[in-house]
């Protein structure tokens, strides 16, 4: 799906001529690894520039559940759970190497891809896959900021009953509007 997903991209880019800083990237959970996988394979492809700016909620980055917070934090996050009842290896077509930077985006070379936002609730149990993603993401020389929210789970910005939801989704708006005016400012950390 990462091929597909980046000839989209392409497709919008060289066929439909969209600007890139028209196309805002954002994954949630799963999604954020498709998100981040995505922006290497395009970046690897060298076929067109990447957007300025991708933002991830609450990003699973290590598909083999090897970070700390997965056990510390297990009995605080009601949403996910290391002990899936789908195999994982239906996701990388039987491949056991979990770990793979072709599957796991936290352990892929992340030099020259796009500026990041992370949110994330201090609840998750993919809670280190954020933090350990944006500090990878600075040794690599990418613009990098997170959000670590106290209390909160796994995806919480779809509850809109939560505050704190509306006013994340906001400032991921605001993330993504300076992208479309152009701009080339660095964002400020939002902690």
């Amino acid at each position: 799906i990462v091929r597909q997903t980046a000839d989209v991209f392409t497709w919008l880019v060289l066929e439909k001529q969209y600007r890139l800083c028209d196309i805002g990237v954002i994954g949630d959970s799963a999604g954020g690894n498709l998100a981040l996988l995505t922006m290497v394979e395009l970046r690897e492809r060298g076929q067109i520039e990447l957007p300025a700016r991708c933002a991830l909620v609450s990003p699973w980055t290590d598909l083999s559940f090897s970070s700390p917070s997965v056990k510390e934090r297990e009995h605080l996050d009601p949403i996910v759970s290391p002990h899936s009842s789908v195999p994982l290896t239906t996701y990388t077509g039987g491949d056991s190497n979990l770990s793979s930077p072709l599957y796991s985006p936290l352990y892929a070379d992340l030099t020259g891809l796009p500026e990041m936002m992370i949110h994330v609730g201090d609840y998750e149990v993919l809670l280190d896959d954020s933090r350990i993603l944006h500090r990878r993401a600075q040794q690599h020389g990418v613009k990098s900021d997170i959000k670590v929210t106290p209390g909160l789970f796994h995806g919480y910005h779809v509850h809109l009953v939560i505050p704190e939801s509306q006013e994340h989704l906001q400032e991921l708006a605001q993330f993504f509007q300076r992208s479309s005016k152009g701009s080339s400012s660095s964002l400020e950390s939002l902690d």
